[in-house]
C-alpha cells in the first residue's frame, strides 16, 4: 500500500469519525428536545407569558397561528398533534377558545387550564351580543376545569359565558395574575423545576411593571380618551389605562352591523368628535371603510393577539397598542 493511499484512508477514517460525532450529538440533542416537557396555549399572549415562566425547563407551543382569529379558527392536523403531546393546555375560557374542546379527546379535557383565577372579570357592554347561545355556555362550563369555586363576584354578580368579556389578558395587571396561575400549574406538573419557575416569574414581573409604567406614560393626559373600536375586545385595556369605548363597529365578530346600528354609530362618532376607528389585523375590516370615508375618519390598527413582527412578545404587543392609541389620540 502506497503512502498516498494510506494517507487517503486515514483521511476518510477521520472524516467518518467526525460525522459520527456530529450525528451522535444531533441525535442526542433531538432526544433531549423530544423528551422536554411540553405545554400548549390556545393563543399567543398566553403562550408568550407561559414561555417567560417556563424558561428552559418546559417547551410551550401555541395553537392559534399568528394573524388568525380565535372566532374563525379551523384546526390543522399539526394543531391536534401539538395538543396531544402537551401535558397542559392554557386557555382563556368564556367562549373565546372553546374550539380547543373539539381538538382533544374526552379523556384529555381535564388538562385544559383556564387562567382567570384572581382576575377581576368585566361584562361586555350592555346591548352587545356575544355568542350567548347554549352551546357556548355548555362548552365554557367544561373549560372551568376546577375553577367553579371562583365565581368572580367582585362586581356584585356571577359572570357567565356570553356575558363575560374574555379579553382579560389586555391588561398588565391581569397578565400578572395569569403568570401566577401558570407558575402554580407548572409547579404542580413539574415540581422538580418549581424554584426555577418562581424565579422566572419574579424576574418577569419586574418587566411587566416596567411595561405598565411605560404604557401609562404614553396614555396619560391625551387630548381625547374616547375610542371607536372595530371589535368589542378592548374593555380591559380601556379600563386599565383611563380610556373610554365610545362605540364598537361590530357588536359580534363576523356579524355585519345593521343600517340602524350604523346610523347610531354615526351619531356617536359625531357626538364624541371621534377622529379615528381602530381596526384589528385578525378581522376583515373592509366593511368599515365606507363608514370611515363618509365621516372623514382615519383608521389605526390595534392588535389583541400579537405574534407578528414587532409584537413577538407579550410586552411588545402591549407597548405596540399603547403607542398606536397615543399616536392616534395625541394629534
Amino acid at each position: 500500500m502506497t503512502k498516498k493511499v494510506l494517507q487517503a484512508l486515514v483521511g476518510l477514517v477521520i472524516i467518518a469519525m467526525v460525522w459520527f460525532v456530529v450525528a451522535t450529538r444531533s441525535s442526542n440533542n433531538r432526544s433531549v428536545k423530544n423528551t422536554q416537557p411540553v405545554v400548549a396555549a390556545t393563543i399567543f399572549p398566553l403562550a408568550a407569558i407561559a414561555e417567560q415562566v417556563a424558561g428552559d425547563y418546559v417547551s410551550v407551543v401555541t395553537v392559534l397561528p399568528p394573524g388568525a382569529s380565535p372566532h374563525t379558527f379551523e384546526a390543522r392536523p399539526s394543531d391536534i398533534r401539538a395538543l396531544e403531546s402537551a401535558d397542559a393546555v392554557f386557555a382563556v375560557g368564556y367562549g373565546l377558545d372553546a374550539w380547543v374542546l373539539e381538538l382533544v379527546d374526552h379523556d384529555s379535557e381535564d388538562k385544559i387550564v383556564q387562567l382567570d383565577a384572581g382576575v377581576d372579570l368585566l361584562d361586555f357592554a350592555e346591548g352587545h351580543e356575544h355568542e350567548a347561545d347554549d352551546e357556548v355556555h355548555d362548552e365554557d362550563e367544561h373549560m372551568d376545569n376546577g375553577h367553579d369555586e371562583h365565581e368572580h363576584e367582585s362586581d356584585g354578580h356571577h359572570h357567565e359565558a356570553g356575558s363575560v368579556d374574555p379579553h382579560y389578558w389586555l391588561s398588565i395587571h391581569n397578565a400578572q395574575h395569569i403568570a401566577e396561575n401558570i407558575v402554580l400549574e407548572l409547579s404542580s406538573l413539574y415540581p422538580e423545576f418549581a424554584d426555577g419557575f418562581a424565579q422566572n416569574a419574579r424576574e418577569y414581573d419586574e418587566v411587566l411593571v416596567e411595561t405598565d409604567a411605560a404604557m401609562r406614560a404614553l396614555l396619560r393626559d391625551l387630548p381625547s380618551n374616547e375610542l371607536i373600536t372595530f371589535h368589542d375586545s378592548w374593555n380591559y385595556f380601556a379600563t386599565e389605562y383611563g380610556l373610554e369605548i365610545a362605540g364598537v363597529f361590530e357588536s359580534s365578530p363576523g356579524k355585519e352591523p345593521t343600517a340602524q346600528y350604523l346610523s347610531d354609530l354615526y351619531a356617536t362618532a359625531q357626538e364624541h368628535e371621534v377622529d379615528v376607528v381602530f381596526t384589528e389585523p385578525q378581522l376583515s375590516s373592509g366593511v368599515v371603510e365606507p363608514f370611515v370615508k363618509d365621516l372623514g375618519l382615519s383608521i389605526a390598527t390595534l392588535d389583541p393577539l400579537g405574534g407578528l413582527d414587532g409584537r413577538k412578545t407579550y410586552t411588545e404587543l402591549m407597548l405596540y397598542n399603547a403607542q398606536v392609541v397615543h399616536d392616534a389620540l395625541a394629534q
